[in-house]
């Protein structure tokens, strides 16, 4: 036992000390998922109801196999782009792999448009068109976010008058808080 203990005692130690971080993304990360997952297919109030299996799945998503060959259509979309990035380079003739993945993204995007029709024809209107709001606030909120930052910091690293302005007014928001704490407990 002594053996084991001296051979394996700095990977025992390395697991001790990541058990804690462990366990408290699997209480408060992992969990509550699955926990979320087993509640979808429950009828649930207060406490566990019957068996639904996919029952609310189909009231919110219509057809549940217009939601699979939607997410075929997703899938077909990113073998598209993967097939492009992996052989461009490595095939002769970048003509015959550019083809084939349009072929294949043209082909995921009619996937994807039928069977977005056939969910909202089906399927619950409100929830469907919030996931399209949540789509154009994402992809907007985060090139605009990133385009405006990296802008940003691309004209705070040039030589132009009154640059250190610019940085003190970048980091107000980050120093206020800090000093009138400090001035709250002096």
């Amino acid at each position: 036992m002594n053996n084991f203990s001296k051979k394996y005692s700095n990977q025992l130690t390395g697991y001790i000390f990541i058990l804690p971080a462990l366990l408290i993304i699997g209480l408060f990360g992992i969990f509550p998922i699955f926990f979320g997952m087993y509640m979808s297919i429950h009828k649930w109030k207060v406490f566990k109801g019957r068996f639904l299996g996919l029952e609310n799945y189909e009231k919110i998503l219509g057809n549940i196999n217009s939601f699979w060959f939607f997410i075929f259509g997703l899938l077909l979309m990113i073998f598209s782009y993967w097939f492009w990035t992996e052989f461009k380079n490595k095939l002769k003739n970048k003509y015959f792999v550019f083809v084939i993945s349009i072929f294949f993204l043209v082909i995921s995007l009619f996937v994807i448009n039928y069977s977005w029709e056939n969910m909202m024809k089906t399927g619950d209107d409100d929830f469907l068109n919030s996931l399209i709001y949540v789509f154009y606030y994402s992809f907007f909120a985060i090139t605009i976010e990133v385009g405006l930052g990296l802008l940003i910091a691309y004209s705070l690293y040039q030589k132009i008058k009154g640059k250190q302005f610019f940085q003190m007014v970048l980091l107000f928001p980050y120093i206020t808080p800090a000093v009138m704490g400090g001035q709250y407990f002096l």
